[in-house]
């Protein structure tokens, strides 16, 4: 598909990727790497790509559902993942700018 970041899981590139990302992360990446991973597109924080795609999806439902994003935990997409926002935030693992943003579109931590 020509998205370069894959799982850390595919069999040949998902290690080395990983390895890109550690030694980017503890600064020993050369400037000319970093130049050319950007380039094709490599995201540093995978993490946080995916936590933003999710939110606007979850602002897309919400749109959709009479602005309550609060879907049941079965939703094919979204449902596991705002249930671990959820554990996160009871777990005291929830950035609090996240808890904001939640918030601010209507997500419930306790649902019954």
């Amino acid at each position: 598909n020509g998205d370069p970041n894959v799982p850390q899981k595919h069999p040949t590139h998902g290690p080395w990727l990983n390895t890109q990302r550690s030694a980017y992360q503890a600064g020993k990446l050369a400037k000319s790497r970093i130049q050319a991973l950007e380039a094709l597109g490599v995201k540093w924080e995978p993490r946080e790509d995916n936590w933003d795609v999710m939110f606007e999806g979850l602002k897309v439902i919400a749109a959709q559902n009479n602005g309550d994003p609060n879907v049941p935990q079965k939703h094919p997409t979204h449902g596991p993942w705002l249930n671990n926002q959820r554990s996160a935030y009871q777990a005291g693992n929830l950035d609090q700018s996240r808890i904001q943003t939640l918030e601010a579109l209507g997500v419930k931590w306790k649902m019954r």
